[in-house]
């Protein structure tokens, strides 16, 4: 690099760090691992490595390894650091089809994608991954069979806690315990945890502890009375008997169905460890194991504790209860069939209101704004999940029907964070707050056209959806095989054959399906016509649709199909059938056949005139004087001798019966002198 001749000093430790900088990026490589390669091998694809941890041991920033599918008896430890912008990625290819057993990871800057992890080793550090780094993604893994949490963040001094980890799209089935979480800035996102199976640790669905947590869009579910056995199953659960803390933590748009607890807040030993735990958005369905409750907090949860549209159902006690110096907002709720709705015991203080209270025992508290045995008229209160079994679905049990009081009659919960309902539709959509976590918005299609369209034209399709949640997708079908999957097709060089119905299938982020169709016709361009002339009239070769012009000008009115000429000039017809317009036709210009001689001496007015007219002569020539008047065709129809007595005369001529027209007056004496002029006459 020195012999690029950089030398100039004050740079120098600039140069040297784009050159560090950019030897780095250089170095990012794509490195292999198959069942059948060699860890004497360099790593490439043609000649992998054998296992995952010679791989994790032999890159560095930036650096990939695809691990080809097969079976890998080894459970991995990250040790080698990412960097900033320069993650090392460990992927599995094709996803889930690499099978392991596991990841301890302690180095920052690493993301782990595709694998399906399988392990009998217990204890904590035994799961699936140990986090114990930040700046880690854990990416559509799966974990299952594993007598201990699917993820396992370390513990200990908070300050040891991993920091900015994002777990998403990962499926955990038969785990002691699904996540637990112990750190700052963790996004714990569109994961599904099935069937926790109790081996003697936890058996809950997740736990938190730390700052900055969002548990988003999850699918926690399926535990089985036979699977878990005495344990205690808890959908979110915290606690600080070690002295940990959950603050700026954010539960939302979840949907969780068998537990005992939908979510557990315990905050027995360190008063003021809980702030900022809002809850809203979720779906609770108590399920086989019955709900016991839907969110219990006790001792000391306060400081910024909502719990705002979600859906408490089939519980076995009760919705929501506060205890031991706790204090909560309990708002715009739907409590369905369960023990009781909401609560605070003497020590604590609830803020309720705009709840629906339906099918409960023993409706401990409500507000004058409550609406109690109230029925919110959802979709299907027997099938919550609905029949694709899929949660965040079209069909999800839910769902609002178009009567439902729930529809506009809660409270505004921005200042909660409820700008979204559970499927992402923005909130409100009607006249104010849908009660619950779904906001009623029915997907409509009314899709249009530019129709009709003159063939050869450019035919535009809009799909025109409202409502539901976006974002949207499109079928598109229509005549000759048409189809798309665009939002608003065109299709070029219209022709006829392109007519007919257009249909277009919306599909929105649930799933719903709503069909709608638009007509397209398309107007064949109509023959290009043929005029000829007939003495003073234009005849245009069509019945209908025509349009004369002069002089590239539109003639007003001159619509049939004859025209008879008033003046000379270039003459044209075009033919115009539902807006669209034919070929121009063969032109005739009309040129009057007694050419004009212009004399001085002679001259007429008015110009134009209504066939009163008075000619002016002034000649020092007297004596007799013949006039002729000629038509355009040069056809004679008037003539008489005048008698020129003076040098200047005037006579006053009547022509008013001949029809309106382009005429030529001819004035001569016995000295064969011709003077000619046009008149035009207008009635």
């Amino acid at each position: 690099m020195k012999s690029k001749g950089k030398k100039r000093l004050p740079y120098l430790k600039l140069s040297l760090f784009l050159i560090l900088f950019l030897c780095q990026t250089a170095r990012s490589t794509t490195y292999y691992v198959a069942t059948t390669g060699s860890n004497s091998n360099p790593g490439s694809q043609l000649l992998p490595w054998l296992t995952i941890q010679y791989a994790a041991n032999s890159v560095s920033a930036g650096d990939t390894v695809i691990v080809l599918s097969g079976i890998y008896n080894e459970r991995v430890h990250l040790n080698n650091l990412g960097a900033p912008g320069q993650k090392i990625v460990y992927m599995a290819k094709p996803a889930r089809t690499v099978y392991m057993q596991g990841f301890l990871v302690v180095a920052p800057y690493n993301s782990i994608e595709g694998f399906d992890i399988a392990t009998q080793t217990s204890g904590w550090q035994g799961g699936g991954f140990w986090v114990a780094a930040n700046y880690i993604d854990l990416i559509n893994n799966s974990l299952h069979d594993i007598p201990g949490a699917g993820i396992q963040a370390t513990w200990g001094a908070s300050s040891n806690w991993s920091r900015n980890v994002y777990v998403a799209q990962n499926y955990f089935f038969h785990c002691d315990e699904g996540m637990d979480v112990e750190g700052y800035n963790w996004l714990i996102e569109d994961n599904e945890v099935e069937r926790p199976l109790y081996a003697g640790l936890a058996g809950d669905y997740s736990r938190f502890f730390g700052d900055s947590i969002t548990f988003r869009h999850n699918y926690f579910h399926g535990a089985r009375i036979s699977e878990v056995g005495g344990a205690h199953v808890d959908g979110f659960q915290y606690f600080d008997n070690n002295g940990e803390f959950a603050t700026n933590i954010v539960i939302e748009g979840n949907y969780v169905e068998s537990f005992d607890e939908g979510v557990i807040l315990e905050s027995t030993n360190t008063a003021g460890s809980t702030a900022n735990i809002i809850i809203r958005n979720n779906v609770f369905i108590g399920g086989e194991l019955g709900g016991a409750w839907g969110v219990c907090a006790k001792d000391n949860i306060r400081h910024g504790f909502e719990i705002v549209n979600n859906l408490f159902a089939d519980l076995e006690f009760h919705g929501v209860g506060l205890q031991v110096n706790s204090e909560g907002i309990v708002q715009n709720n739907i409590f369905f069939d369960a023990g009781s709705n909401y609560w605070a015991d003497a020590t604590s203080l609830v803020q309720g209101g705009h709840n629906i209270i339906n099918h409960v025992s023993y409706p401990f508290y409500a507000d004058p704004t409550d609406l109690i045995n109230t029925n919110p008229l959802m979709v299907d209160t027997l099938n919550f999940i609905g029949v694709d079994s899929l949660p965040f679905t079209c069909d999800d049990g839910y769902h609002l029907q178009s009567s439902s009081p729930a529809i506009d009659a809660g409270i505004s919960t921005v200042a909660y964070g409820v700008i979204l309902d559970i499927f992402g539709t923005v909130r409100p959509v009607g006249s104010g707050y849908d009660i619950g976590p779904v906001e009623y918005s029915l997907l409509s299609v009314n899709p249009s056209s530019n129709s009709p369209v003159c063939a050869g034209d450019t035919i535009n399709l809009i799909s025109n959806p409202t409502g539901g949640t976006i974002p949207y997708s499109y079928l598109w079908s229509g005549p000759n095989s048409f189809s798309s999957t665009v939002q608003n097709p065109t299709l070029t060089n219209a022709s006829p054959a392109m007519s007919g119905a257009y249909t277009v299938a919306v599909t929105d982020a649930q799933g719903c399906i709503k069909p709608g169709i638009t007509i397209v016709a398309v107007t064949p361009i109509p023959p290009k016509p043929s005029i000829s002339l007939a003495g003073d009239t234009l005849v245009s070769n069509q019945p209908q649709g025509n349009q004369w012009y002069l002089n590239n000008v539109k003639i007003p009115g001159a619509t049939g199909q004859t025209y008879r000429i008033t003046q000379p000039g270039e003459y044209f017809d075009i033919i115009s059938i539902n807006g669209c317009s034919s070929d121009t036709s063969n032109s005739i210009e009309f040129i009057v056949g007694i050419l004009e001689k212009q004399n001085p001496t002679f001259s007429i007015s008015p110009v134009p005139n209504d066939g009163h007219f008075k000619m002016t002569i002034r000649s020092s020539i007297h004596g007799s004087y013949l006039i002729t008047v000629y038509n355009i065709f040069g056809i004679r129809i008037f003539e008489a001798n005048l008698e020129i007595l003076n040098n200047i005369s005037e006579f006053q001529v009547d022509l008013s019966p001949i029809p309106d027209g382009i005429y030529t007056v001819e004035l001569r004496n016995n000295q064969t002198e011709i003077v000619k002029k046009f008149v035009k006459f207008k009635q």
